[in-house]
């Protein structure tokens, strides 16, 4: 009696498990079918004077899923009028977006005045057809920015740090090389020049 209660409990967990497999292979397929959008936000500060500098913001969209977005309305409009003044576009939209394919958005901002700031994520809405309702994706985070902040000392030669960094070892290898040729044909010319002085 009790060896055919756990044999019926056995056959209803196998019975559970395979239903619970096929509708996790289901959602799996499913989930496979739809587009998945992967949002970046960057932004990169340009300095143009003492008290005025650009911000430059650049979202990419990835469709990282199995099908088509459509109806993709990229919405950015975090940056409050008192403290920023918006150039270009912080909206943007697309009809479709196709699995596999990326796009990317910019826009400058500037800030009005000093201090730091945090800008939120910004908003992606698209439809997996045409009809569906809207999906909602978040973009990455940005972190904390310092406006309007002063230059650290030394900054400005920041750019031969970076000459260096990138040219230095072109220079070392033709100074080796350099080193070399001299050593190899400097022994050949001032015999030379000793077999003339005779």
């Amino acid at each position: 009696m009790a060896s055919l209660r756990v044999l019926t409990l056995l056959v209803v967990a196998l019975g559970f498990l395979s239903v619970a497999q096929n509708v996790i292979a289901e959602t799996a397929e499913s989930s496979a079918e739809v587009p998945f959008l992967l949002v970046s936000k960057s932004v990169k500060i340009k300095k143009i004077r003492e008290d005025n500098e650009d911000i430059t913001v650049n979202i990419k969209i990835y469709n990282a899923g199995g099908s088509i977005a459509y109806d993709v309305s990229l919405d950015d409009e975090n940056w409050p009028s008192d403290l920023f003044e918006v150039v270009g576009n912080a909206t943007h939209s697309w009809d479709s977006l196709a699995m596999g394919t990326s796009v990317s958005h910019s826009y400058v901002v500037k800030p009005k005045e000093k201090g730091t700031f945090v800008t939120p994520p910004a908003t992606v809405k698209f439809r997996v057809t045409s009809q569906a309702q809207l999906l909602t994706a978040k973009s990455t985070g940005v972190p904390e920015l310092d406006l309007l902040a002063p230059e650290a000392q030394g900054a400005k030669y920041l750019w031969l740090k970076d000459l260096a960094i990138q040219f230095g070892p072109l220079v070392g290898a033709l100074s080796l090389v350099g080193v070399a040729l001299l050593i190899v044909f400097a022994p050949i010319t001032s015999k030379r020049s000793s077999k003339k002085r005779r």
